[in-house]
């Protein structure tokens, strides 16, 4: 169960990055963007990183610990 939530956390983050970045790249709300492209590009950076660190904690660490603690 707790793997499952580390994952779906994962794949929602990884999700909004990618709707970040892809705004960022058409440039839709103009004005928001060319003032806060740092700003949003930084947030898509640190969901990235997030994502990862879930999805690695989630689908390997955790899963390794589950089934040494069941054995």
């Amino acid at each position: 169960m707790v793997v499952q939530a580390f994952v779906t956390l994962a794949l929602m983050l990884s999700f909004s990055s990618q709707i970040i970045i892809a705004l960022e790249l058409i440039r839709w709300p103009l004005e928001f963007v060319l003032l806060y492209e740092w700003l949003l590009s930084g947030i898509a950076f640190i969901c990235n990183a997030l994502a990862g660190n879930f999805m690695e904690i989630g689908a390997f660490g955790l899963k390794k610990w589950i089934i040494s603690c069941s054995s």
